[in-house]
């Protein structure tokens, strides 16, 4: 589950998310979305803003988010693909 979001909520933003014809998974390299999240303007103090799911209808704002946590989301909504390695490559 997503930082205390119970699957079926997940399960109903992803549906919400694909109802409005956007992505729900990505076709990317996973390091080089890391290194672009390094590069992001939310960043501070060496720590990335997140907004993540909290309860129904709830969102929590932090910036403690473990390495291990963002690769596993990661890894829950990317592809991997030999087209994602291109540098033009456009995620999905």
């Amino acid at each position: 589950a997503v930082h205390g979001a119970d699957p079926g909520q997940v399960e109903r933003v992803t549906d919400l998310l694909a109802r409005y014809g956007l992505p729900t998974s990505a076709e990317v390299d996973p390091a080089r979305v890391r290194a672009l999240m390094n590069q992001d303007k939310k960043k501070s103090g060496g720590k990335q803003l997140w907004v993540l799911l909290n309860g129904e209808n709830r969102v929590d704002i932090v910036r403690d988010v473990a390495e291990d946590a963002v690769d596993a989301a990661l890894a829950a909504v990317v592809t991997v693909s030999d087209r994602s390695a291109s540098p033009d490559h456009t995620p999905t």
